[in-house]
Order: C-alpha cells, then structure tokens, then sequence
C-alpha cells in the first residue's frame, strides 16, 4: 500500500518518501504475514486456539507498534519529549502486564467453566432427584394424611370398611338378579336394542348409592329416635317405607322370584305375587337389621363423616399437627432459592472473567492512541475488577482537564 502511494509521487520524491516512510514501511508486510499466520491453520481447533490465545495479544501489539512508530514523526513538534518517551514505555509495560493477565484469566476462566458445569450438573441431578422424591412419596404422604384423618385411633375403620364391601356386595347381588329385567326396561324406555354393555355399570352404581342411602336412612332413623324429634322421626319412618318398598318391589322381588322354583320343588310351595312381595320385604329388613347391629351401626357414622368432609373421631382422639403441601414443599423451594442466588453470583464472576481480559487488552490500545494523540493514558491498567471499567466517567472532561494541566505546566 505505501509503495502503491509512492509510486503516485513525481520521480524526485522517490527517494526522500521511501526514507520517510522507514518506521513505518514494514508494519504493513507484518500484519500481513500475521494474517497469514491466522488463516493457515492444519485444524479447526488449532485455528480456535490460535484466535483464542494469540488474536488479542496480536492486536494490542499491532496497535501499539502504530502508535509507536507515528509517534516518531510528531517528536520534533513535541514540548515534553523524556515525559512523552516514559509515557510510551509504560504503556509497552501495561501492554505486557495485560497480555499476561489475559493469558491467565483464560486459564482461570477454563477452570471455573469446568467448576460451573460440575456445579450445574450436581445442581440438576439434586433437583431431579428431589423432584423424583417428592413425586414418588405425594401418594404415600396423601396416603398418610387421608388416613391420619379418617383411620386414627377413634374411628371405626373396620366397620366402615365392612359396610362399603357389604354395599358392593349386595349392589352386585342385586344387579344380577335384576339385570334381565332393567335391561328390557332401559331398551324400551331409551328405543335402543344394544343395552347390554352400558346398562350394568349404570345400575351397578345406582344400586350401590341406593344400599349405601339406604343405611344413611337408617341412621338418621337412630339419631330421631336418640333425640326425640318426633317430626323428623314420622319422616325417616316415611322414607324408610318407600325405600323398602323400592327395593323390595324392584329388586329384592328378584331374589326371591329367582329362589322360586327351589321353593317349589323343596317344600312344593308355589308363591303367589302378594306372598312373593312379603317375602322380599321380609328378607330387606332382615338384610337390614342383621347388617345394622352388626357393623352398619358403627360404620355409617364414618362413611356421612367421609362424605360430609367432617371430622369423624372423638375429641380425645384430635389429630396432630400436620403440615400443609406448601410445608412439606417448603425446604425444597429453600434449597432451590439458594441455588438460584448462588447462580446469580457466580454469574456474575463469570460474567466478570470473559470480559476483563479482553476490556484490559482494548483499554491499553486505546492508551496507545490517546498516548498518540493527547500525550497522556486514558485508563489505569491493568483493571482490579469490571467496576472499575464500568463506572460513570466523562474521558473528554477528563483529557482536556489533563492536556490544559500539561499546557500550563
């Protein structure tokens, strides 16, 4: 480039541009031979490593060897040469120093970058492996406080759990023996000829809340006889009636129809329709009190207490302190918010050991610059930390405060 604009000039310039541009002519062919050095790599690793460990270095020197040799031509216009010399030589001096500390800082930061994934490993892991706890152990916790709850000391849970099984078992008992009949009333009440897959399982449950209501009649029977309320007793009798005679009509009749022929053959009885709604009265009520005073009687109590979400043991039997899910939660969101603080640290640090070196490294080429230019650094080098790159200041307040300072002196 230098010869191509000395090639420009009239033939009797030759010879004095060419020593003019001595301490500058071979700046050229070293950059050029610093980019071949670059772009000439046998991998791509060493290629990334060449950039990464040399490309900065490279170009604080290059910029210093700018400054350096232009500043040549200004000395003989310049006042304070020695002060102008020392300042050059410092800033040789810092350029060193923070070649140095770039270099470190790029083995330092390799070593946290190591640390950091270590600890975003562990981090991970930990959290994983508490969140697969507590996904594992909420059934069994659930578990633990349904039954602190409904199955502590003072709750008849033996009773309670006969009378749902007794409640399944006479729900199945009864939808089998009136499954013919109510499939023949769904189809001709509903037009569908296809009833026999849905038709059991709804009368499966409607059977099971008609036993189970049919014992929640019962005890509210028992509680209007214990407190003496003589209108609420003549309307449990009532609802009491019309339920056995639901069940009896309808689905007990069943039982008994299907006992028939055994009847007939047995003892030669042949049940007319009234004797057959008697006897399937009778086996309700038999049903009924034999279930009652056994279990029903203790387990019905629970079963309005677990439906009505009530508290179903005595007050003796209070339950313990428990602790909510926001509780058993807390100490993991603890632990995870420390994590978080801790990752906004060392974030920051991190943050920290990529910038500094390369900030220190364009700080000491702009010195040079300014060195050129205003006779005096611009920055302080090397930087203790990125504050101190960072903090609010006015460097052309600063540079014409220093250049008067030096005018006067």
């Amino acid at each position: 480039m230098l010869d191509s604009l000395i090639d420009t000039l009239p033939d009797s310039w030759h010879d004095l541009a060419e020593m003019a541009s001595l301490p500058i002519a071979w700046i050229p062919k070293l950059q050029h031979t610093l980019v071949t050095f670059f772009f000439e790599s046998a991998s791509p690793w060493a290629a990334a490593a060449k950039c990464v460990f040399l490309l900065f270095p490279v170009l604080l020197a290059l910029a210093g060897i700018w400054c350096t040799q232009l500043s040549i031509y200004t000395l003989p216009f310049r006042a304070s040469r020695t002060r102008f010399g020392s300042l050059l030589l410092l800033a040789w001096w810092d350029a060193g120093r923070v070649v140095w500390m770039y270099w470190v800082g790029i083995v330092r930061l390799s070593g946290v970058a190591v640390g950091w994934a270590l600890a975003m490993t562990y981090l991970g892991v930990r959290l994983l492996a508490g969140f697969l706890r507590e996904t594992i152990t909420v059934p069994f916790t659930m578990t633990r406080s349904v039954t602190q709850r409904y199955f502590r000391p003072g709750v008849p849970w033996v009773a309670f759990m006969t009378l749902i099984v007794w409640c399944l078992l006479e729900a199945g008992v009864l939808a089998y023996a009136a499954r013919a009949t109510m499939t023949g009333v769904i189809a001709t009440v509903l037009g569908a000829e296809d009833v026999g897959r849905f038709a059991p399982p709804i009368l499966y449950g409607f059977l099971f809340v008609l036993v189970a209501g049919s014992f929640a009649c019962l005890q509210s029977f028992v509680n209007a006889v214990r407190q003496r309320e003589v209108k609420f007793l003549i309307q449990m009798v009532l609802v009491q009636l019309f339920v056995m005679f639901f069940e009896a009509m309808f689905f007990y009749r069943e039982v008994v129809r299907a006992l028939t022929p055994w009847l007939a053959e047995q003892a030669r009885i042949t049940l007319s329709m009234s004797m057959t709604l008697v006897l399937a009265a009778v086996a309700w009520i038999s049903v009924r009190a034999a279930t009652w005073f056994l279990f029903a009687q203790y387990g019905t109590p629970t079963l309005l207490g677990f439906i009505a979400r009530e508290p179903v043991a005595a007050p003796e039997y209070a339950a313990p302190d428990r602790r909510g899910l926001l509780a058993r939660w807390r100490p993991a969101l603890e632990d995870f918010r420390r994590d978080i603080d801790w990752l906004h640290d060392k974030s920051e640090q991190v943050l920290e050991l990529i910038a500094l070196p390369v900030l220190q490294i364009l700080a000491t080429a702009l010195n040079f610059a300014m060195i050129l230019i205003a006779g005096h650094a611009a920055f302080g080098v090397p930087f203790k930390s990125l504050h101190a790159v960072t903090e609010a200041r006015d460097l052309e307040a600063t540079v014409h405060a220093s250049a008067r300072k030096h005018a006067a002196v």
